[in-house]
């Protein structure tokens, strides 16, 4: 087992943990929604409010969800076989981040949607963001589901008889910041048999056909037993089609301050923004790049960019330095080039590494800095340098910046030129011809 994959679960699950309270506190409060519900109207603004709300909430719920299916795959035992330290990592990380899917799941079901009138419009979709229909009544359909429920408490008594393997781990650099804290983390799961046929009975008054789930929820502690699937559309590496010869390719015309636009096919985007290109990191270079363009960093930032890492991206673990083959772990990508000079990169450069080490901003919210989200390194890095002049445009009634955003500049302004593309209809292989590569583009998104 991996010890960086362990490490960068961990790091992406505090940050999520961080979320949860952060989506409970954003939710209409209880008062606003008796007055919506008496009314029996949403009215426009309240409409987006909740429209934003749940998009947020579910991409938070979707990214908990990815956590247990990375980890589903790293275990390959049952409960009763865990015996390595590793194993016991990977446990902590599940059990955890399952306990929060709970913690959210109850909330809605429990607190938010408890009358059919906001039931109803969680069930309506949300099409120019991608969310499906039926979206409550899937949530509430699996958490009521008799499976899920032993599970829960098979799991549940597992940690209680493996507390004392468990503690040990208070130490470890990586989940022990989950262990001080997985008793009361327990307290977000409710196995008990009354609570369960309330539930079951609610759910019946519901009154919905059962239907499979089309989001990250057939099942709620499958990944602590270890055996099955939890759900078919997981991000599967083997699946990439950007191999090491087209990585090659792509390095030998790779500059700094080339922006790398990419897509998976299977990988689960954001639902705030979503679209064929839904990701952005930055090529900052190599060692040797760095000292030709004469970048001047501190100490803390030039011992983390060292060795083969030679872009810079925010993803769910946090904004960090990483290798080219981890960036370009994808099906198709587009290199756009900032049409600025050498001193214009290297400013750029300076400027957006020192927010190395951030968490990821699940929230696409761009007045905060303390979260970074990966169109946001290229706004704050080169907004304001030379001719440089990035307007963000409003989303779900917040400013933002897509990666097709980006690709729009590319298209659409002087800013940035795209030089490369792959992985599209219409390309053959790596294409750089410059008079092939911005129709290529346009036509990948732009239907």
């Amino acid at each position: 087992m991996d010890p960086a994959r362990i490490a960068q679960l961990s790091r992406t699950l505090a940050s999520l943990i961080e979320l949860v309270p952060e989506v409970e506190q954003d939710a209409i409060a209880p008062q606003e929604l008796q007055l919506i519900i008496e009314a029996k109207y949403f009215r426009p603004e309240q409409d987006e409010r909740i429209t934003e709300w749940f998009a947020k909430f579910l991409t938070i719920r979707g990214n908990l969800w990815d956590i247990i299916d990375t980890a589903h795959e790293e275990v390959t035992v049952g409960l009763k076989n865990l015996s390595t330290y590793e194993e016991y990592q990977m446990f902590v990380i599940g059990y955890v981040t399952a306990c929060h899917v709970v913690r959210l799941d109850r909330f809605l079901l429990e607190q938010f949607a408890t009358h059919t009138f906001i039931q109803r419009k969680l069930n309506e979709g949300i099409p120019h963001l991608n969310v499906a229909r039926k979206q409550y009544t899937h949530i509430f359909e699996s958490f009521i589901d008799i499976d899920n429920a032993q599970r829960m408490l098979m799991v549940m008594n597992f940690a209680a008889k493996e507390r004392s393997k468990i503690k040990r781990l208070a130490q470890d650099k990586d989940v022990g910041q989950f262990v001080d804290n997985i008793w009361r983390y327990r307290g977000y799961l409710d196995p008990s048999k009354q609570q369960y046929l309330k539930r079951a009975h609610h759910f019946l008054r519901h009154a919905v056909k059962r239907r499979g789930a089309t989001i990250r929820q057939h099942t709620q502690f499958k990944i602590l037993e270890a055996s099955g699937r939890v759900f078919s559309e997981i991000n599967n590496p083997k699946l990439n089609r950007v191999d090491e010869r087209i990585r090659a390719q792509a390095r030998e015309i790779l500059l700094p301050g080339d922006v790398l636009v990419t897509r998976h096919r299977m990988a689960l985007t954001n639902f705030l923004l979503p679209g064929y290109w839904p990701h952005a990191a930055l090529f900052v270079g190599s060692d040797k790049e760095r000292e030709a363009y004469k970048i001047e960093l501190d100490a803390r930032v030039q011992k983390r960019w060292n060795g083969n890492k030679c872009t810079f991206e925010a993803l769910k673990d946090g904004v960090l330095f990483r290798p080219l083959e981890n960036t370009l772990a994808v099906d198709g990508f587009v290199i756009l080039r900032p049409t600025i000079s050498q001193n214009g990169i290297k400013q750029a450069i300076e400027r957006i590494v020192v927010h190395e080490g951030k968490q990821y901003n699940f929230d696409f919210d761009f007045f905060r800095s303390d979260r970074l989200v990966c169109t946001e390194l290229m706004y704050r890095a080169f907004d304001g340098i030379e001719h440089m002049d990035i307007e963000l445009r409003e989303r779900a009634g917040r400013p933002t910046l897509s990666a097709e955003d980006l690709c729009d500049l590319a298209l659409e302004t002087a800013m940035f030129q795209p030089v490369a593309i792959f992985g599209v209809k219409g390309a053959n292989g790596f294409e750089t011809d410059a008079s092939n590569v911005p129709e290529l583009l346009r036509e990948s998104y732009r239907k």
